[in-house]
């Protein structure tokens, strides 16, 4: 055998042995990968589905503690008005078609079914359920065939009992479709081929993949599923399944994918893959042929490397094994020495063109036509063509077409610019990419693509979280509403009603009656004293005001006039030095000073009158002012400062000093909005310091 056939059959034996090892291992890693990243896939979709459905369930358990919150239902076994309550009920039946009332015997005393009142009343005193149920807490029991709705639904109880003296109020019964359960929770899958069954305990199917399923139900033996994905037989063939029970609603969810439709992808990549080793094997026998041809001539492997060097390549040595004295030998020691002095003297083109495709971005290089030339490995990953096929097109066609009249921002200077663009891929998905542009000798255009597609998701969300945040604020501002006219407004006829008994009827009270009744109003103003902090307090973020110009000396004198009285009264003498005008919110600062001063003033010693000094210290270079408020007053120990910022936080009795403990958490909450710090520093009986550090100038307005 011929030294050139011996080589053939060597590389072609080393080749074919070295792919196989190389196929196999790879499939079996791939085989591997796949079959746990659909194992985890169906663990996860069945587990947060039922999450989901537990999410919804406890909207509903909100909204029957909305229902039973109600004067209709806490005043029913007073009065038994049953038109009120009846109405009330009305207002929730498009969210639970029945509901009824049921008194502390365990007897429906009303019950509303479809908008209509029902004549047939249940007993539930005997059930063992009855006995579970506990104050302001939903039981919810199993899901089971309804009589009265005729169709699968989840009974949910809720016992109620007055806040003051624990009386009975009454128990409200909801009966809940399933389906209003599950169609909001059970979105479209990512998995194809995948889908979602929901059964009940005993493994009857409620809902599977789209449809909810009418009498009589189609079973599945449950107890053979866990969160563990596993290879079962359903309706007779195979499928790989995974289970997540929803306990209180006796639900469970079960992710559900064919096991021909994941062998599809093991099945494809074998094939793939065999194609792949027989295009290799081939092309490999033909390049052991070309190589066996250079070796026998050194002469050819001489000319090949002169090609290559003409092409930029300047490290390809011509090696043969003759004696130097040959003139070949001669010959070729010439042409090494003359490529180690290219290389050493010129960048090769091979380096260039590495650097290019080893880019993140995408380049691409065209003439002044805007014919494209050259483009790298990222181009034709980012839009889905071939390199042939974009060096066949313009680069106008890599974008979203303009309207007519409108020119592409590139070709309307010869400066080096930047612009976002959409970029159209050959599968016509459209990506948003932001694109520079420049200029380069003899007319040719080079273009960067970068794809910007995570920064406009995170924009999305960014989005999403401020109209989050402005419906937040809305509720709040709701919230505010409510506090500062219904929940005061019984704290007004306490306090009417309680100085006409003293004014009226004083002589006809016995003196407890009248401590009684004064303690009773005493309670109602601080009732109605926490109500006006605990708005402050929240009107700090909802009714805030544009930041603007605020002269501090101003400020100060605006308060000591409103604590005119307070000051008189204890004698007090506030002063301050020259204070430097900043950017706030002018009603904030004027809430911010006057809860401080009257805090001194409160909080002064016996028989000494307040001594309050404010002085400021500005650093224009670090755009911050320092602000430091003294008083002589009773002080505090230090580990408590911390503690006086807090809500409803006192360290002396009401009978000692009055207050509602929010004045300080106002002031904090006022000067973290403005993006500064407070803090106070205090020993017991040597006064108080607090220190305010605030911006000169807000680096973002309000309204942006």
């Amino acid at each position: 055998m011929t030294l050139k056939k011996k080589i053939i059959f060597s590389w072609m034996a080393a080749a074919i042995m070295l792919t196989l090892l190389l196929t196999g291992s790879a499939l079996y890693v791939l085989l591997k990968t796949h079959k746990r990243d659909i194992n985890a896939h169906l663990s996860t979709l069945a587990k947060d589905k039922a999450q989901e459905l537990s999410l919804v369930l406890k909207t509903y358990e909100d909204v029957m503690d909305n229902i039973t919150d109600s004067r209709e239902f806490s005043d029913y076994l007073k009065f038994y008005r049953d038109e009120a309550l009846l109405a009330h009920f009305d207002r929730y039946r498009k969210i639970f078609p029945l509901l009824s009332f049921i008194n502390q015997d365990g007897r429906e005393e009303l019950k509303m079914l479809y908008g209509k009142e029902a004549s047939r009343l249940n007993d539930y005193s005997g059930a063992t359920f009855f006995k579970r149920l506990k104050p302001d807490e939903v039981l919810v029991l199993p899901a089971r065939y309804s009589e009265e709705l005729k169709e699968m639904a989840v009974r949910m109880f809720l016992l109620k009992r007055h806040y003051f003296g624990n009386r009975f109020m009454g128990i409200l019964m909801a009966e809940l479709p399933v389906k209003r359960i599950i169609r909001p929770s059970i979105l479209p899958l990512s998995l194809q081929d995948a889908f979602v069954l929901v059964t009940d305990r005993n493994g009857r199917i409620i809902f599977e993949k789209k449809n909810f399923p009418k009498r009589p139900f189609k079973r599945v033996d449950v107890s053979k599923l866990g969160s563990v994905v596993k290879r079962v037989r359903l309706e007779g063939r195979d499928v790989l399944a995974s289970a997540q029970e929803v306990q209180k609603a006796g639900l469970y969810v079960i992710s559900v994918l064919p096991y021909s439709s994941f062998i599809k992808e093991p099945r494809r990549l074998v094939l793939t893959s065999v194609l792949l080793v027989i295009a290799f094997l081939l092309s490999f026998v033909l390049l052991v042929l070309r190589a066996s041809e250079r070796i026998t001539s050194p002469l050819i492997r001489l000319v090949e490397a002169t090609g290559k060097i003409a092409s930029g390549r300047f490290k390809e040595h011509v090696e043969i094994d003759v004696p130097a004295s040959v003139e070949i030998a001669k010959l070729i020691d010439s042409f090494n020495k003359m490529v180690d002095e290219l290389d050493r003297t010129v960048v090769s083109k091979d380096y260039v063109e590495s650097i290019l495709e080893s880019m993140t971005d995408a380049l691409v290089i065209t003439d002044d036509e805007g014919d494209i030339l050259y483009v790298n490995r990222e181009t034709l990953r980012l839009t889905g063509y071939d390199r042939e096929q974009l060096l066949s097109m313009k680069i106008d066609g890599l974008f979203k077409e303009k309207p007519p009249g409108e020119e592409f921002f590139y070709s309307v200077s010869n400066e080096r610019v930047t612009a976002e663009e959409t970029l159209i891929t050959s599968s016509n998905r459209e990506v948003p990419v932001f694109v520079g542009v420049s200029s380069l000798k003899g007319g040719e255009m080079l273009f960067l693509l970068k794809d910007i597609t995570p920064l406009k998701e995170y924009e999305r969300k960014l989005q999403e979280k401020n109209r989050l945040l402005e419906r937040k604020n809305r509720e709040l501002q709701e919230f505010a509403y409510i506090a500062s006219h219904d929940l005061r407004e019984p704290l007004r006829k306490i306090n009417f009603f309680g100085e006409r008994l003293l004014k009226k009827h004083a002589s006809e009270l016995s003196d407890k009656a009248r401590d009684y009744l004064e303690r009773m109003m005493r309670a109602s103003r601080r009732m109605d004293a926490l109500i006006t902090g605990l708005l402050e307090y929240s009107r700090v973020e909802t009714r805030a005001g544009d930041f603007e110009e605020v002269d501090l000396n101003r400020i100060v004198e605006a308060v000591k006039e409103d604590l005119y009285m307070a000051i008189k009264e204890k004698q007090a003498n506030i002063t301050h030095d020259e204070l430097p005008t900043l950017e706030a919110d002018p009603l904030q600062m004027r809430q911010l000073f006057q809860n401080l001063i009257s805090n001194s003033i409160k909080f002064s010693k016996d028989g000494v009158p307040p001594e309050v000094s404010i002085s400021a210290l500005v650093d224009e270079k670090n755009n911050t002012v320092v602000i430091s408020l003294v008083d002589n007053g009773i002080g505090f120990e230090p580990e408590y400062s911390e503690k006086i910022f807090g809500m409803f936080q006192r360290l002396h009795g009401r009978s000692e000093y009055e207050g509602t403990g929010i004045g300080l958490a106002v002031c904090k909450r006022i000067v973290e909005r403005h993006g500064g710090t407070i803090e106070a520093k205090s020993k017991p009986g040597e006064g108080t310091t607090f220190t305010i550090r605030l911006p000169l100038r807000q680096k973002e307005k309000e309204s942006e």
